[in-house]
């Protein structure tokens, strides 16, 4: 079985690997201090856009509720000329 060491010594840093790693540590703080600007924004379009999702999604129960309180009041009669039992009004509305 091989055993792999990791050469651990430090190693000396040129002029050039400083400048690059300066450069990244440039961009790096901007990005964030652009994330950190936007997020005020970002925070109000997730909440606008859960509002909506929410608001759509009562809509939709109050239109099945709506619907199966239609179909409830009809006779047994007609719900089997339409092809359903009244057992099967909510299983129906909820397709």
């Amino acid at each position: 079985m091989a055993v792999t060491t990791l050469d651990t010594a430090p190693r000396s840093v040129s002029f050039s690997d400083a400048a690059v790693f300066g450069r990244v540590s440039d961009a790096l703080n901007a990005y964030a201090e652009r994330l950190l600007a936007d997020a005020p924004v970002v925070d109000q379009q997730i909440e606008e856009a859960n509002k909506a999702g929410l608001v759509a999604r009562f809509q939709a129960f109050m239109a099945r509720r709506a619907t199966a309180a239609e179909l409830n009041k009809l006779s047994d009669a007609t719900l089997a000329d339409i092809g359903i039992v009244r057992a099967d009004i909510n299983a129906v509305v909820s397709r």
